[in-house]
């Protein structure tokens, strides 16, 4: 970890983002909240990373962030692309220190690289801090859309965090051929990102999430994903049926395992796509 000063936002009551954020399901559902922005501009987020969400290691893991990162991510280019459209995040890369402890506060800074409206698409980039020292980068492009706002399904409704922690994954089992490790997916209601279909960030800690399931049964060491790029072809929606993430093993050597895993549906068709590094950590 490199020490540094955390970022100090200031909270302008008109900012857009207040009602963005406050409006998405899977913010509130787990704490994420919008603090700002700094004198230099970055949008800052944070999420009280609670014993519960720490990753099987009891460690900050990227599963642990995939919220607050898609989140801090699209944030700096919010309203930028287009005033007539929503954006929604189509590219996520996530580095993390590893074996950094909880529970802590993690703020994301987040800040514009690049904003072409033209083709209707942005990038950003940010650091994760916890402890007053960086622990991590991430960097976004979103992509504007045009689908209309809809009410989120879980509107005034309470829903429990325990509920919220596994995001919907059920056991892992090996694919029909043998070479992969497949993971049943059926997205809940409080995914729901306001337009119809699944939070980028629920998709994020889901990524990470059966990519160490993969790296765990394929080796015994204990290792942590501190690495994944993710790419969303497709938006998945709250389908009932759900969907499946196939995880397969590209390497599993003495010091990193690298696991590519992708989304499907029953049909096959494809929705998204990460390739995640775990380290060894003893």
């Amino acid at each position: 970890m490199t020490a540094e000063q955390t970022p100090v936002p200031v909270l302008d009551p008109g900012d857009p983002m207040i009602a963005r954020i406050g409006a998405d399901s899977s913010s509130r559902v787990l704490g994420v909240r919008y603090r700002g922005r700094t004198a230099a501009g970055a949008a800052v987020c944070e999420q009280q990373i609670t014993a519960a969400r720490l990753d099987r290691h009891g460690f900050i893991g990227i599963d642990s962030l995939g919220v607050l990162i898609d989140v801090a991510g699209g944030a700096p280019t919010y309203g930028l692309i287009s005033a007539d459209a929503e954006n929604v995040v189509a590219r996520l890369s996530v580095s993390l220190t590893p074996a950094v402890a909880g529970p802590a506060t993690v703020l994301v800074a987040g800040e514009t690289l690049t904003v072409d409206s033209v083709r209707g698409n942005a990038l950003a980039a940010g650091k994760i801090f916890a402890g007053g020292a960086v622990i991590g980068s991430v960097t976004c492009r979103t992509m504007a859309v045009t689908r209309s706002a809809v009410a989120p399904p879980v509107a005034g409704q309470a829903v429990a965090v325990d509920d919220a922690l596994d995001n919907g994954l059920a056991a892992t089992a090996p694919a029909a051929d043998g070479t992969a490790l497949a993971t049943r997916w059926r997205p809940q209601p409080w995914m729901d990102n306001g337009i119809g279909s699944v939070q980028g960030g629920v998709i994020l800690g889901c990524a990470a999430a059966v990519a160490d399931q993969a790296a765990a049964q394929a080796s015994p060491l204990r290792r942590q994903v501190i690495d994944l790029s993710l790419e969303i072809m497709r938006s998945p929606t709250l389908s009932e049926t759900g969907y499946r993430w196939v995880s397969t093993v590209l390497r599993s050597g003495r010091r990193l395992s690298v696991v590519d895993s992708v989304l499907v549906d029953d049909d096959g068709h494809r929705y998204a796509q990460s390739t995640a590094t775990a380290l060894t950590l003893n």
